[in-house]
């Protein structure tokens, strides 16, 4: 009888210790949650809104000079630490100290000054960049000298979001996006030549823009000489849910192989598509209409042309002349 007592006790005791040790693992270490951006119109990145966004809440963070540093979350009782994401406020033109992995937002409108005597308002000197505009604006000055809104040459991973570019003659110019990475999503242009130009990227994603009134570049011999999208050498890059209007050629694709151009509509320029020297290439679900010279034209076979292999397929084409 006196074992058998014995023999309850112990078990009672073992489950009071193993309770114990459960209330400690709920009440001592807890990761703080991870970063969530929040947005007064809720609205996903990559979807413009006139509506200015309020900025990311970082647990953890330690901000200064405007700045949100890197900082750990959580403990280090042998799980991986996670490490919050670097932020940068942003209030004016830059062309160099980027810093890789850092998300830049803009706290306010920036106005390209033609006193500051260059040629683009941000330039890239490294890859890994965001830049969110939260809905505001780069634009030039009265005086207009800068060529272009954002350059970016040989600069991996950037991604241009939420943004409204006004009065550039090429709102955003990137070239040599080799290593793929780069993404411009939920931007407007207006009041410009060209909205956009994208050469030797891979694995670019271009979607979700609204172009209006990019065509200043009037016509020369017979040709538009402004446009609102423009892609050339593109390898496996995508061009989706755009809307083009009122420019000059809406959408180039030349020298380009195995991308996409879908669910596009562009209305009122003088040309819709246009489809040039490439091969593998999609174009389908598009919707085009009122165009001066074609909906969508794909240039024949020359010695020097091979466009071969491209599906045309699927899109909806209105009120188009003829090239």
């Amino acid at each position: 009888m006196q074992k058998e007592r014995a023999l309850a006790i112990l078990a009672v005791f073992a489950m009071l210790l193993a309770f114990g040790c459960a209330q400690a693992g709920n009440d001592g270490f807890q990761a703080s949650p991870a970063p969530v951006v929040q947005n007064m119109t809720n609205s996903p990145v990559g979807n413009n809104t006139s509506t200015p966004q309020m900025l990311p809440n970082v647990s953890n963070g330690s901000c200064v000079a405007n700045a949100c540093e890197e900082a750990p979350i959580g403990g280090t009782n042998g799980s991986a630490q996670v490490v919050a994401p670097r932020m940068e406020m942003l209030s004016a033109c830059k062309s160099d100290g980027w810093q890789t992995g850092t998300t830049y937002y803009l706290e306010k409108d920036i106005v390209f000054e033609k006193a500051s005597g260059k040629a683009y308002c941000l330039e890239a000197d490294a890859g890994g960049i965001t830049i969110d505009c939260r809905g505001h604006s780069i634009k030039q000055d009265a005086a207009g000298s800068a060529w272009t809104g954002v350059f970016l040459a040989n600069s991996t991973g950037w991604e241009i979001v939420n943004c409204t570019f006004e009065g550039f003659p090429t709102g955003i110019d990137a070239f040599g996006d080799s290593q793929g990475g780069l993404a411009i999503a939920g931007n407007r242009f207006s009041k410009c030549c060209n909205a956009m130009d994208i050469k030797n990227s891979a694995n670019a994603i271009v979607e979700n823009n609204t172009i209006a009134g990019c065509g200043l570049g009037g016509i020369v011999g017979g040709e538009p000489v402004s446009h609102g999208i423009r892609g050339y050498q593109l390898r496996a890059s995508s061009i989706s849910n755009n809307r083009v209007e009122a420019t000059g050629d809406g959408i180039i694709i030349e020298h380009s192989s195995n991308s996409t151009v879908a669910r596009n509509t562009v209305k009122g320029c003088m040309a819709g598509i246009k489809l040039y020297c490439g091969d593998g290439n999609t174009v389908s679900k598009n919707i085009v209409e009122g165009m001066r010279f074609g909906c969508i034209n794909s240039a024949p076979k020359t010695a020097w042309c091979e466009n071969e292999g491209n599906a045309i397929e699927g899109n909806e084409e209105k009120s188009c002349r003829q090239a």
